[in-house]
């Protein structure tokens, strides 16, 4: 039985990696995979995300905040590798920062030591810049979630591709759910609803959102709903209320039913200033959603091209006038085959990552 160790450099709150974690996790359960999961427990941490790890079957190691403390966490996270002799160390992350982790985790002579990239450019690249040789003679096995991820990271070629795959019974559209939640917020099939799932941060570029939103607004009948929790949520708030859109823009907080959410919504904006391959814009497309997103999103996230719009963030005028045009899409069931046809089936995916942890250890001759 393998013995799997799982840390995500981000933390553990409600976000695309956390997702992906608990996504493949379930579905390596339900594939009676034979391995044990200990997941670390380090700085922003969702007690509703812990429980869901914990109802998953996996352990739960509490180490020092990883930013705040960063010596006692890495004395604690090697103490941790020499005490349970791990089989697989898994790291997420969006910089070479994984290095420290996965360093540890060569020195312990774990076999398997994967750096797992979910972003296209990070937030602190002096320091990216400086670990990178670090990270690259750490690890064993170069996951990303797309080649854009992929190539800034680890080269171009050099890795393996394992997309943000989704349980997609869960987000398959059903009308029956979409009516139920839009009356939670008494809101008539007249209304447009726009929707936006994540983090409340620079790269999720909320301000932009809202500014899009008061424009449309005063051209249609429509409303907002916000997903997420972040440190810039205040921020947000006290833009809407400057803007006197109170009533018209709901924060609905992180959430375990974003599925349904979906279901009720008409079209999803994602005005990210950089990303990966958004896990939510699968769900999204699975939902058979209208999609207006940023350009700075990998293409390799458009499946349905007849739903997704992609817009650069210089021309405002042009998301407002694209939003406006939108009308209910009488045929969102397609999403669910598109996405399924696509590779984004979680119960197909799974099998790469079971490929990917049952490795041994083997040279990678173009990493260095």
């Amino acid at each position: 039985m393998r013995k799997i160790l799982i840390v995500n450099t981000s933390g553990l709150g409600m976000g695309g990696i956390t997702t992906h974690m608990l996504n493949y996790i379930q579905a390596l359960k339900q594939k009676d995979y034979e391995g044990t999961f200990t997941i670390v427990v380090t700085g922003v941490r969702d007690e509703k995300i812990l429980k869901s790890f914990v109802d998953l079957g996996c352990a739960l190691e509490y180490l020092p905040d990883r930013k705040k403390e960063m010596l006692r966490y890495i004395f604690s996270l090697k103490s941790l590798m020499q005490r349970q002799k791990f089989d697989v160390v898994h790291v997420h992350g969006n910089s070479s920062t994984m290095g420290l982790e996965l360093s540890l985790a060569k020195i312990e002579k774990v076999p398997v030591r994967i750096a797992h990239c979910h972003n296209s450019r990070c937030e602190h690249p002096k320091v990216h810049k400086l670990l990178y040789p670090l990270l690259r003679a750490s690890y064993t096995q170069a996951v990303a979630c797309s080649t854009l991820a992929g190539d800034w990271i680890f080269g171009c070629g050099n890795y393996t591709v394992l997309p943000n795959a989704i349980d997609l019974q869960k987000f398959q559209y059903n009308p029956e759910i979409r009516k139920r939640y839009r009356e939670m917020l008494n809101i008539d099939e007249k209304t447009l609803l726009l929707g936006h799932v994540g983090n409340f941060n620079e790269q999720k570029n909320h301000e932009f959102l809202v500014n899009v939103f008061y424009e449309v607004q005063k051209q249609r009948k429509a409303k907002l709903i916000l997903l997420g929790a972040g440190p810039l949520q205040d921020t947000v708030k006290k833009q809407v209320s400057s803007l006197q859109m109170d009533d018209q823009v709901y924060f609905l907080g992180i959430r375990d039913d974003v599925n349904c959410w979906m279901q009720a919504m008409d079209v999803f904006v994602f005005p990210s200033r950089w990303e990966g391959l958004p896990v939510t814009l699968i769900e999204a497309q699975a939902s058979g959603l209208h999609c207006v997103v940023s350009k700075k999103i990998s293409g390799e996230v458009v499946i349905n091209f007849n739903q997704m719009c992609m817009l650069s963030l210089s021309d405002t005028k042009n998301w407002i006038k694209k939003i406006c045009n939108i009308y209910f899409n009488a045929d969102r069931e397609q999403g669910y085959e598109k996405i399924q046809n696509a590779g984004y089936d979680i119960n197909f995916a799974v099998r790469r990552l079971k490929n990917i942890y049952d490795k041994e250890e083997r040279c990678n001759e173009n990493k260095i």
